[in-house]
């Protein structure tokens, strides 16, 4: 199951993930954050993203609190991540377009 998959399943069945498991969804988003930055963003100069390296560093040193939040807290940082990840898509399709001069 794809982590946007998994995104979805918890926004859509609020009863998917206790807190027990919340940590190991963080951690797949957070690995695939770093994934798609590697892929989408390598080329562009390490101060260009210094958001993305910042916010995947507190959302790994933050696990625990995050895994604690209450609901609504937690499926709101899940749709952020989830419009993040649509975000990333969407920039991968615009730079795989070839350039028409």
């Amino acid at each position: 199951m794809s982590v946007k998959t998994e995104i979805h399943r918890a926004l859509c069945q609020v009863s998917f993930l206790d807190r027990i498991d919340r940590p190991g969804l963080i951690l797949r988003i957070v690995g695939e954050l770093q994934k798609r930055r590697d892929e989408i963003l390598s080329g562009l100069q390490p101060e260009r993203c210094f958001w993305i390296d910042t916010l995947i560093a507190a959302a790994s040193s933050a696990l625990l609190e995050i895994a604690a939040m209450d609901e609504i807290e937690y499926l709101r940082l899940l749709a952020e991540f989830d419009r993040l990840l649509e975000t990333l898509d969407a920039l991968e399709r615009n730079l795989d377009r070839p350039t028409i001069h």
